[in-house]
């Protein structure tokens, strides 16, 4: 783009020396200056008009190159808050997480204190999810009284789920 902006205004300058040289060795040039031929000036007024509006044109492609800029910039700040919230809430992810986990490891004491009767009649109400992750924070002795306290489908599929817990 920039190419074209300086190409242009370089033709012009050239076809001026060229008509400017041509008048100066022409017979049509009068001594005071002005140009004697209509064809001449008609070519002089065009190029001058021409040149007026690429003139123009180039500082409105200025303006729109300084918008463009302007633009970037601000999608640049967008993006780079975007990343930073991406890692904060990925941070605030992880933090939840470690807490989900201390919480149950900490359920997990607690129900192994308790007894076992009790302990497998509540943990039947709880989600498959949470009370296999429960069970795996226990000695593997406390949970196995816990399940066998169960109804026995309910330890079955407890078991099952446990069997394909993903380490963590």
């Amino acid at each position: 783009m920039k190419i074209k902006q300086t190409a242009i205004p370089i033709m012009f300058f050239l076809l001026a020396i060229f008509f400017h040289s041509h008048l100066a060795n022409s017979e049509t040039v009068k001594k005071d200056g002005h140009i004697g031929s209509v064809e001449e000036r008609r070519i002089i007024v065009s190029l001058k008009e021409q040149q007026a509006k690429l003139e123009e044109r180039n500082i409105l492609l200025d303006q729109r190159e300084l918008e463009l800029k302007s633009l970037q910039d601000e999608v640049d700040n967008k993006l780079n808050e975007l990343k930073a919230l991406r890692v904060e809430v990925k941070n605030l992810l992880s933090q939840k997480d470690t807490e989900e986990e201390q919480r149950v490891r900490d359920l997990s004491k607690m129900y192994e204190k308790m007894d076992s009767v009790k302990a497998a009649t509540i943990l039947s109400d709880l989600e498959d999810n949470l009370v296999t992750g429960i069970l795996s924070g226990m000695k593997k002795k406390s949970a196995a009284k816990i399940l066998n306290n169960m109804d026995k489908e309910k330890a079955a599929h407890l078991s099952v789920a446990f069997s394909t817990l993903k380490p963590k």
